[in-house]
């Protein structure tokens, strides 16, 4: 499958680091900033600079509304939501999450209708992709080239930048690098971090 490599560059130099980054899209047309930080616990009364600025155990969360739902962005990698939130956060549509750390951990997942329909917090090592949903496994398979097997995969593009493509496609949402711009400026909103790989899925 082709990706729209100079689409998704531009996503990601909206973004800036791409390294140490969540980005979470909710495509629900009657989800709100409100609703989407009450499921990831963001505290819309307190802003502070950035996810790394704030308490132990702590990330923080900048939300805008975007045309079709909400979209939502974490600058360190670590404050990704749980299962059970991003499966809240799709009762009335799609929500999905792909997110990159300094640990190398590239997640992706979605949720349709309340349900986790694929999750994996390290998808680029799947071995086996039997059991990812047909929808998706053209990419995800794109973002497990080996490169010790396959001589494009020097080449290929990082799990994050194939992610932004899944999300995009599961929730059916053109992503505009204004509306990423828009929210890497918004004010950030303090909210729980660890809360995915902590357990509390």
């Amino acid at each position: 499958m082709d990706l729209d490599e100079q689409h998704l560059d531009e996503l990601c130099d909206a973004l800036g680091d791409t390294e140490s980054a969540t980005l979470l899209v909710v495509a629900d047309p009657a989800a709100t900033v409100e609703s989407v930080a009450a499921e990831l616990g963001a505290r819309l009364a307190q802003e502070q600079a950035s996810g790394w600025d704030g308490a132990e155990e702590e990330t923080a969360w900048a939300l805008v509304a975007v045309a079709g739902g909400v979209l939502a962005f974490e600058d360190t990698g670590y404050g990704d939501p749980s299962l059970a939130a991003l499966s809240a956060l799709s009762r009335g549509g799609t929500a999905s999450v792909v997110r990159s750390n300094i640990d190398g951990s590239e997640r992706f997942g979605y949720a349709r209708g309340g349900e986790v329909l694929f999750d994996d917090d390290e998808y680029c090592f799947l071995e086996d992709t039997s059991e990812v949903p047909d929808e998706v496994r053209a990419l995800v398979e794109l973002a497990c080239l080996d490169p010790e097997e396959d001589d494009d995969a020097e080449d290929a593009p990082s799990g994050f930048v194939v992610g932004l493509a899944l999300v995009e496609q599961v929730t059916g949402t053109r992503l505009l690098p204004a509306d990423l711009q828009r929210a890497v400026s918004a004010p950030r909103r303090p909210a729980p971090s660890l809360v995915y790989g902590g357990g509390e899925s």
